[in-house]
């Protein structure tokens, strides 16, 4: 019967009919369409089923009346709405299925029937959508939150699912499918709850998205920087001993002059092999910069770590507001230990550092400050570019350089002669209160 109903209806009336029980009325007056029989034309009926005995077999019973008139009218904006939520789904290249609150599927759509190899009518009113992604019985991301069961996402997915930051109640997780495809594919997968107009459940949906090109060129390049820093790793521990053999060499040097004029040529040659020294030092920190992706890390922490634990004693360090955790590279902690490191190579009289947070429109405003002799007003705009300063001039453009990859802007608002004020503005989604876990 059901080649004669159009496509758009069919994969309904199929979930239906699996989905009933014996000698129940399965539909009464449903509004369909069949195919005419040259393939094109649509015929609008109401259709009646059960599942019943006839001439003692039991059988699926119809009955077929030709929708006409007043009732066609009325139910015509339902039966439109019904059509394109079908097309919507069929037709996306997104591959996706939608499952009821009993997990039984309700829609397959064609992208997926490509890449699972199982069609529509093999799945629908059925509760083995999991035959398309594992090879045994198990709960996919949507039948997990369809039971709002989300303490077990860690247990089927290892920590790798996601709560949306866009969507309520929907998890995100990225897993690889080795019998998808020619060779595996992974695969970016999303499960949603589906409410009705009064916000009851009444399924849920789930979308897949192929990123295996993607983590493929993550790959290429994880290994092209693993070559390129155990290359660069290579060169400069080859420059340092140079360096200490060049060192030893003027020391030895210096010894055997007995002309002070001569001696003086000595002391630019040993300034230009310190600084060749500490640029060496720089690249080693700022191959680091990137290499592994951005985490939840703790302000507390980290200026317990970078910040109290290497001020000198003379100097008192207060803090106000700052329970709260960046999203932001893991050098994170190089930024308040460079800053701290700043205030007592250049702030001469600093006696006091503090470091307080305070939320603004959205965004949060981490203050560092301290008593020291401040920055002069030009020198204010350059003090973040690399080479300027009075030491290596690398200090402040490494910290730009770590908050920049999670959009984390500074700059420096101080008075000269009243000490330096740095502001770090965070923006929304990278910034949360600091949960303390006991």
């Amino acid at each position: 019967m059901f080649q004669y109903i159009s496509p758009e209806y069919r994969d309904e009336l199929i979930w239906r009919c699996h989905t009933t029980d014996e000698y129940e009325v399965i539909l009464e007056s449903y509004e369909t369409q069949f195919l005419h029989k040259d393939n094109t034309k649509r015929i609008s009926v109401l259709l009646s089923l059960r599942i019943g005995e006839y001439k003692g077999k039991h059988a699926c019973i119809g009955t077929i009346h030709f929708a006409e008139g007043i009732c066609e009218l009325v139910e015509h904006s339902l039966r439109e709405s019904r059509a394109m939520l079908n097309a919507i789904l069929q037709e996306s290249p997104i591959p996706q299925f939608v499952i009821d609150k009993n997990h039984r599927v309700l829609y397959w759509n064609q992208a997926l029937s490509k890449y699972s190899g199982i069609q529509s009518h093999e799945i629908v009113g059925t509760s083995k959508h999991w035959r398309a992604f594992y090879p045994e019985p198990r709960p996919c991301i949507a039948d997990i939150i369809l039971d709002r069961k989300e303490d077990e996402l860690e247990t089927w997915y290892k920590g790798r699912a996601k709560k949306s930051t866009l969507v309520q109640d929907a998890y995100s997780s990225i897993d690889f499918f080795p019998h998808l495809g020619n060779k595996g594919i992974w695969l970016y997968f999303t499960g949603a709850l589906l409410r009705d107009s009064d916000g009851e459940v009444w399924g849920a949906l789930e979308t897949l998205e192929d990123i295996t090109e993607q983590m493929m060129n993550e790959e290429g390049l994880k290994q092209a920087n693993k070559k390129l820093n155990l290359l660069a790793e290579t060169t400069r521990h080859d420059i340092l001993n140079s360096l200490t053999v060049l060192t030893g060499a003027m020391d030895l040097i210096k010894d055997e002059i007995r002309d002070l004029d001569v001696f003086s040529y000595m002391v630019p040659a040993e300034k230009a092999l310190d600084t060749i020294y500490r640029q060496i030092l720089f690249t080693r920190d700022y191959q680091n910069l990137g290499v592994t992706a951005p985490v939840w890390q703790s302000i507390p922490t980290l200026i317990e770590e970078q910040v109290r634990n290497n001020i000198p004693e003379h100097v008192t360090l207060i803090t106000d507001n700052i329970d709260y955790d960046l999203y932001a590279d893991a050098m994170l902690g190089r930024v308040f230990f460079n800053l701290i490191d700043n205030s007592l190579r250049h702030g001469l009289t600093v006696s006091e550092i503090r470091i307080s947070g305070k939320e603004e429109h959205d965004a949060l405003i981490i203050v560092y400050s301290d008593n020291g002799t401040g920055i002069e007003e030009h020198m204010k705009s350059k003090i973040f570019d690399r080479g300027v300063g009075s030491h290596t001039g690398y200090g402040l453009f490494l910290i730009r350089e770590i908050l920049s990859i999670t959009h984390i802007k500074i700059q420096e608002i101080g008075i000269n002669g009243k000490g330096v004020i740095f502001e770090l503005v965070v923006p929304s989604g990278f910034f949360r209160h600091h949960e303390f876990i006991p």
